[in-house]
């Protein structure tokens, strides 16, 4: 809208640059919801649940080839470089963020991040990764904070991978930090004023600094999490949902979305079998269990903010990297390991649900017209295990296209808050109060502070929205 004002009539945002400046929309606006993919449709007549639907196929795709590009960079097998650039972009954090757009234009662009630290950790070079801090910054600051974080992590994981020691790390360490601090600065125009506006929020602060949650639901969905497609079972809005997701003091909801297929889950047991045992994978994954579940290190990653599982979007890439390795050699797979690990998500796949209903006291009568979807990938699990054993890859992919595309369709088609709405529904809040800017002008008129601030809206939803929204 402020694109079209701008070539329509040459208007600057909202009346004025300084006035622009001067309110809180322009930090709040780029700090939560800034989405660059809606600025290329800007320039477009096309209706916005068009542009939506187009973005969407696009992110997808964006996912795929990043992911591909990145597997590509560290000389994984062709196989192995289109599965997981499958298991990425039809990853649970993914299928969620769809809901979402301005999480899912960062979370698709994520292996190329990755790629450049790589770039420079093996050959040195920058430039790459100086433009993917910069890009990611105006994507979306407030996921790259996490990200920003966790690459210290990743940093020492990926150098001790390439060279076997920690000799000359900090010296580069520094420089990459150099680096990054110019991508900031060149991404300064954007989040100058969010970094300016986040140290006034009042969201920061010392409420959310425990040491223990005080329910077992979030220790429990992390690990389920692992073998769980919680895409299909935490923003449903029903009972099932609620044994899936947990709301805090606070009301931060949490929900862990790493699952990203059954193969995954399979082989992230063999990293420790004596054959795959690798020491820096271990310690890795034990201190990012430890910062998720202890909530004063989550709301560290979280800004400062309430405990939240939004940040293991990193580990969640990083988990399919380390699967890899073992996907890349599949004549290397500890069968006994493989057997073990099979039998026990099978009684996990068909338990947790009952359990968590049990333990939740949840009426199980409540979820009769659900008792089958946490069941879905059970099929294919069981599929998966035998093309593994038997190293089929024909089998191995399209057995893992098929869940891909289950979890996929139940994660939208199958979700009730999308499924209930009619095209009817959809067209009458997307043109809800008639002609251009007349919505706008509703507004303006309706209090007297709307007219200074345009970020918030006074105004009673219901009136509006019929409950819909």
């Amino acid at each position: 809208t402020m694109i079209n004002s701008f070539m329509n009539d040459g208007s600057l945002p909202f009346w004025s640059w300084v006035s622009f400046l001067g309110n809180d929309f322009y930090s709040s606006k780029l700090f939560y919801f800034q989405d660059f993919f809606d600025i290329f449709f800007a320039f477009t007549k096309l209706p916005y649940t068009t542009i939506i639907m187009i973005s969407t196929y696009l992110k997808f795709l964006i996912a795929g080839f990043s992911f591909f590009a990145y597997a590509k960079y560290n000389h994984f097998k062709n196989f192995t470089c289109y599965c997981g650039s499958l298991l990425f972009a039809f990853s649970a954090y993914n299928l969620q963020t769809m809901m979402h757009p301005f999480f899912g234009s960062y979370f698709v662009l994520l292996p190329l991040f990755f790629l450049a630290v790589d770039q420079f950790i093996v050959e040195k070079r920058k430039h790459f990764f100086i433009f993917m801090v910069f890009v990611l910054l105006i994507s979306n600051f407030y996921l790259f904070y996490s990200t920003s974080l966790f690459t210290i992590l990743y940093f020492i994981y990926r150098w001790y991978k390439q060279y076997g020691s920690f000799k000359d790390m900090m010296k580069n360490a520094l420089k990459l930090i150099g680096f990054y601090i110019i991508g900031f600065l060149l991404s300064g125009i954007v989040v100058l004023p969010e970094v300016l506006s986040i140290l006034g929020n009042s969201r920061i602060g010392e409420r959310s600094s425990f040491l223990l949650y005080d329910s077992f639901i979030p220790y429990f969905n992390y690990i389920s999490g692992l073998f769980t497609p919680t895409s299909i079972l935490a923003n449903r809005e029903t009972a099932l949902s609620s044994l899936y997701s947990y709301t805090s003091k606070n009301d931060s909801v949490l929900a862990v979305f790493i699952w990203s297929s059954s193969i995954t889950t399979l082989l992230f047991t063999q990293l420790f079998t004596k054959k795959k045992r690798n020491m820096v994978n271990i310690v890795l994954l034990c201190i990012i269990t430890f910062i998720a579940l202890v909530p004063i290190f989550s709301s560290i990653m979280h800004g400062f903010s309430e405990p939240s599982f939004r940040w293991l979007a990193n580990p969640s890439f990083l988990l399919i990297v380390i699967v890899l390795n073992i996907f890349d050699s599949l004549d290397t797979i500890d069968k006994k390991t493989l057997h073990l690990s099979f039998i026990i998500l099978l009684i996990l796949s068909f338990g947790t649900t009952p359990l968590l209903t049990y333990l939740q006291k949840v009426d199980f009568n409540l979820l009769k017209e659900e008792w089958y979807i946490p069941y879905l990938t059970i099929p294919t699990l069981i599929l998966l295990y035998f093309a593994v054993l038997k190293k089929n890859k024909p089998f191995i992919a399209t057995f893992l296209i098929a869940e891909l595309c289950v979890v996929s369709y139940f994660s939208f088609y199958g979700n009730p808050p999308y499924s209930s709405l009619s095209k009817e529904d959809i067209e009458r809040t997307s043109y809800l109060m008639g002609e251009k800017d007349q919505y706008n002008h509703f507004v303006l008129g309706i209090n007297e502070n709307n007219p200074r601030e345009f970020y918030r809206s006074y105004i009673d939803p219901v009136n509006v929205y019929w409950n819909l929204s």
